[in-house]
């Protein structure tokens, strides 16, 4: 693998979830049990053993949490969910939800792009149904794969397929929040994979940072001209240099990346994990 391709680095990371699996076997994986990789009554008890509440029948919003966040970063679900309970946001989410397709997107050339891209657009559009008899219009992603590959697929109608943090910050704009003086790095992500896999998606990564930095109290650094796929480890040497102690990551793949790389030399600390730090300071 070229390590400096992050192109070539998602496609290697991505074997680990085939296990050794065929397009044919994935996808029959998919229509039986909504995953990609577990089982759905497996993803109902780590929801469950994390607090989330099982879904309400009728919400505003429907949660897609995602085949592999529920498994990898449960946290990261719960503390979603703490600031939308925080927020008093109507939410649900799907017992049945299927894979957005985005493992089975990594794997294929471009002679497979039409096939996958229209397995994609069936998964999401069982979810966009499903999503709507229980009243939400618009599916929350929790997982940033997720929310490119939908929002590809449906840019017609992308104001109604968001990425969690765009429901989260819309809150915190109606707000003037501050926090005891801190400076912090901040990794935004190049998001080269998913820019070049899905160029219509319209992500607006840089809107969180804008946002961010309107806390009264907080100074942010800016980590970045890395991919976390090739280079986790150059990035926590630069925020080493720059005498951060701390990196807020947005994105739940940078923060996994970040997070292995920096074992103890520094914190990285996700978005909603840092929000209720700064809420609780409010309160």
């Amino acid at each position: 693998m070229n390590k400096k391709n992050p192109i070539s680095a998602w496609k290697q990371s991505i074997q680990g979830l085939v296990c050794g699996r065929t397009i044919i076997e994935q996808t029959d994986t998919i229509r039986e049990n909504g995953n990609h990789g577990m089982v759905s009554a497996l993803r109902a008890g780590v929801l469950a053993a994390h607090g989330i509440s099982a879904p309400k029948e009728q919400a505003e919003n429907c949660l897609i949490f995602g085949c592999y966040r529920p498994f990898t970063t449960p946290f990261l679900l719960r503390d979603y969910t703490a600031l939308l309970d925080l927020f008093r946001l109507d939410y649900t989410y799907l017992n049945d939800e299927k894979c957005c397709g985005l493992p089975l997107v990594a794997q294929t050339g471009e002679e497979e792009s039409d096939y996958i891209g229209k397995l994609c657009e069936d998964f999401t559009s069982h979810n966009i149904a499903r999503s709507k008899e229980k009243g939400a219009n618009k599916l929350v992603y929790c997982c940033a794969g997720c929310a490119y590959s939908a929002r590809e697929r449906f840019n017609h109608d992308h104001e109604n397929h968001l990425f969690i943090l765009d429901l989260i910050f819309n809150e915190i704009k109606k707000m003037n929040l501050k926090c005891k003086p801190v400076v912090m790095g901040y990794f935004g992500g190049c998001h080269t994979y998913f820019k070049k896999t899905f160029p219509n998606s319209g992500m607006n990564w840089a809107s969180y940072r804008s946002e961010l930095s309107r806390i009264e109290g907080l100074e942010l650094v800016d980590v970045k001209g890395m991919c976390c796929k090739t280079s986790a480890g150059k990035i926590i040497e630069r925020a080493e240099i720059e005498g951060l102690e701390e990196i807020i990551c947005p994105c739940n793949f940078c923060y996994v990346s970040l997070k292995q790389a920096a074992g103890d030399r520094l914190k990285i600390t996700s978005m909603p994990e840092f929000l209720l730090r700064i809420l609780k300071e409010e309160s």
